[in-house]
C-alpha cells in the first residue's frame, strides 16, 4: 500500500468524518458530485539521505479540502478531518506512519466550480519506506 491509500482509510474509517461524507476523491472531485465532499492530494516529498545510505523515512505534505455548500459544514467537515489525522501514528500499516503533523488550515471561501465553499487543511506524514 502506499501513503495515499492509508491517509484515504484514516479519514474514510473515522466516525466523525463518516458521519458528514463518505465522498473522499485523490486528486479532484468528480463533476456533479453531491457535497459535501472531501479532496487529497500530495504536495510534496522529501526524504533524507545520510553518508552512504538513504534514511529510509519519507515526509509527505499532503492538502485535504472540504467541500460543502455552507461555509459552517466546511469548516465542521475540516476541523473533523483534522482531528483525524493529527498527530495519527500507525505501527500495523504498510507503510509504517511514524507521524502526522498538521501544518496549515485555510479558509478559502465560495468556489464558482463547484458551487461550494471550500476549507483546507494540510498534514505532513512521516512515513517509512
Amino acid at each position: 500500500m502506499s501513503i495515499e491509500s492509508e491517509l484515504y482509510s484514516k479519514i474514510k474509517n473515522d466516525s466523525a468524518v463518516a458521519g458528514i461524507t463518505t465522498r473522499i476523491y485523490p486528486v479532484q472531485i468528480p463533476a456533479k458530485t453531491s457535497l459535501p465532499a472531501i479532496r487529497y492530494m500530495r504536495l510534496s516529498t522529501e526524504r533524507f539521505s545520510t553518508m552512504g545510505e538513504d534514511a529510509g523515512i519519507a515526509g509527505a505534505t499532503y492538502q485535504i479540502d472540504c467541500w460543502a455548500e455552507t461555509q459552517t459544514q466546511a469548516i465542521d467537515l475540516r476541523d473533523k478531518v483534522r482531528i483525524a489525522i493529527q498527530r495519527w501514528r500507525d505501527g500495523t500499516s504498510t507503510p509504517v506512519i511514524q507521524d502526522t503533523f498538521i501544518e496549515a488550515e485555510r479558509d478559502m471561501g465560495w468556489e464558482d466550480d463547484l458551487k461550494a465553499y471550500r476549507t483546507s487543511v494540510d498534514a505532513l506524514v512521516w512515513a517509512e519506506e
